[in-house]
């Protein structure tokens, strides 16, 4: 039988691999790895888009080959490697960088490399949609004749120019919203930081829990998170209540049983310096503090 505390040898695994360079390695194949999974996707959208351009701006009867109806197998091997690469990419990026970065949140790389590497996946065929037979008109090659393009063929036909250009303009944005989100974290890593250094730990109760969940297609529900309300006493005596989010990635939420409190002892009764932590020996990530709703509310 093990003497050894589970949550202690989590605890000495995890921060004993801070600056590991094979975590670092891993960690980088892990990004890799999800964006190849991301250009898959890009590239399958490609395919269909070019399918919905080609229908849209000829005949029906066009015997021209997109790129799905020459190679169709190309299609479900896009979307099978691809949601494999990036389940298997982000589980390995989150792993290493955890242990890499000594139990801190690992950096917000993830949704906006993604992105990117959609991006590049699609804009990549975009060159290679089949041209349309006629510019303006659709030839009937049943009963002859033309028809005119109306605004629909037009929008369809200038999609080599405007989606790769929307698709830029998200990528932008999913990196600014990687920059603010590493820069929250990074404010918060410090608040909470200092108040270990400086602040109070006390023992709170779990007043109130609300859980979170989500349904599939198929209708089975999965647990995404609680709202937790916590009550703890200040140093002054003061029994304080706080309502907060828990994200199912960060803690189980079946297992909330008991949870202590950090904040800072001259100031109580700000929110935004209260972080908690459901676990008897917790690494920096598992401190749960303020939303960024809270902190924009306290700014």
């Amino acid at each position: 039988m093990s003497t050894t505390d589970p949550a202690a040898q989590r605890h000495d695994e995890v921060v004993g691999q801070r600056g590991s360079a094979r975590q670092l390695q891993l960690g980088i194949a892990g990004l890799v790895l999800l964006a190849a999974g991301a250009a898959a996707f890009g590239v399958a959208f490609s395919i269909l888009a070019e399918e919905v351009r080609h229908t849209v701006l000829d005949d029906a009867f066009d015997d021209r080959a997109t790129r799905l109806t020459s190679a169709p197998w190309s299609l479900p091997i896009c979307f099978v490697v691809g949601f494999a690469a990036i389940a298997l990419g982000a589980l390995l990026y989150r792993r290493a960088i955890l242990r890499y970065r000594g139990g801190e949140r690992p950096w917000p790389l993830p949704g906006a490399t993604g992105v990117i590497a959609f991006s590049c996946g699609f804009i990549a065929l975009v060159p290679q949609w089949l041209a349309p037979v006629e510019v303006g008109s659709s030839p009937d090659s049943v009963f002859g004749g033309e028809a005119t393009w109306g605004t629909g063929s037009w929008i369809a036909y200038r999609a080599t120019i405007w989606l790769p250009l929307l698709l830029v303009v998200l990528s932008a944005l999913a990196c600014w919203r990687a920059l603010r989100a590493h820069g929250a974290d990074r404010s918060a890593a410090q608040e909470r930081d200092r108040l270990l250094a400086v602040g109070r730990r006390t023992p709170g109760t779990v007043h109130e829990l609300a859980v979170r969940t989500t349904s599939d297609d198929t209708g089975r529900r999965r647990v995404v998170g609680a709202l937790v309300t916590i009550r703890f006493t200040d140093d002054a005596g003061t029994a304080r209540h706080l309502e907060r989010y828990v994200s199912a990635s960060t803690v189980e939420v079946s297992s909330i049983r008991d949870v202590e409190v950090l904040y800072d002892p001259l100031r109580p009764d700000a929110t935004t310096s209260i972080f908690l932590t459901f676990r008897p020996v917790p690494l920096p990530s598992d401190w749960v503090g303020p939303t960024a709703k809270e902190r924009r509310r306290a700014s």
